[in-house]
Order: C-alpha cells, then structure tokens, then sequence
C-alpha cells in the first residue's frame, strides 16, 4: 500500500511541476512554435478560444492522480473530494497568479482559471464515475 502510494504522490508531483512548466514557459518564437507553425491551428472552436481548452486538457486529469494518492489514505471520500477541489482551486489559482508575477509573456486571465476549474470539476465526476477515490466507509 506505501508503495502504491508514493508512487502516485510521485506521478502527482510530477504532474504539477509539468503544468507549472506549461503555464511559466515562454512558447513564442523557437521550439513548439516552429513545430505547431507547421500545423494550421484554429485561434477558436464554437467561439471559445483554443487557449481554454488547453488549460482544460491541463487540469482535468489534477483529480485522477489526486485521488489515486488519496485511495491509499485514511481520508474519507467526502474528505478526498473536498482535499481534490480544494487543492485543485489553490493550484489553478496559483498558476495564474505565477504567470501574472513571473513571465512577461503570460497574464493572469479570469477565463483561463474559470476553463482550470471547470477541468477540475469535470475530472472530479469522472473520477467519482470511475470510482478512483477512497471506498465508502462501512456502518457498523
């Protein structure tokens, strides 16, 4: 079970230094810039900037390895969602804030924390669908 469980914390920490990496690094100019010039990318689908669904895709699968660390714990599955969306807000939030305080290429956009949360959200149902959180504690 420990080893279940570090190993997920591991995945979860990876996991945020990599979206921490997404939304601090500068991708204008060389690199993916060049690599995606090539691809023809909408600016938009159905009116809703490609940007928020990038920051979607980035925080929907927050709740998945949140809750695969939290399977391993003594939390309850109410405490396990609350920890996950509590959690995941602080993160989206602080994301955020960093690209406002650390980059002078990024900005701090209302719209993108509301698709994080929205992510954050969606993946929390998915996870209850999946049942990935800590099993409901018996009565006796």
């Amino acid at each position: 079970m420990k080893f279940k469980f570090f190993f997920w914390a591991l995945a979860l920490i990876s996991y945020i230094a990599f979206i921490f990496f997404l939304c601090l690094h500068d991708f204008s100019g060389g690199g993916f810039a060049k690599i995606f010039g090539i691809i023809q990318i909408p600016s938009s689908i159905y009116g809703i900037p490609i940007d928020k669904y990038i920051h979607f895709s980035m925080f929907f699968p927050l709740p998945v390895f949140m809750g695969l660390c939290l399977k391993y714990t003594k939390i309850s599955r109410i405490g396990a969602i609350v920890i996950n969306l509590l959690f995941g807000m602080c993160l989206a939030i602080s994301s955020e804030a960093a690209q406002y305080f650390f980059t002078r290429t990024r900005q701090f956009e209302k719209y993108d924390l509301v698709a994080d949360i929205a992510a954050i959200c969606t993946g929390i149902i998915v996870v209850l669908i999946l049942n990935i959180l800590p099993a409901k504690k018996r009565s006796r």
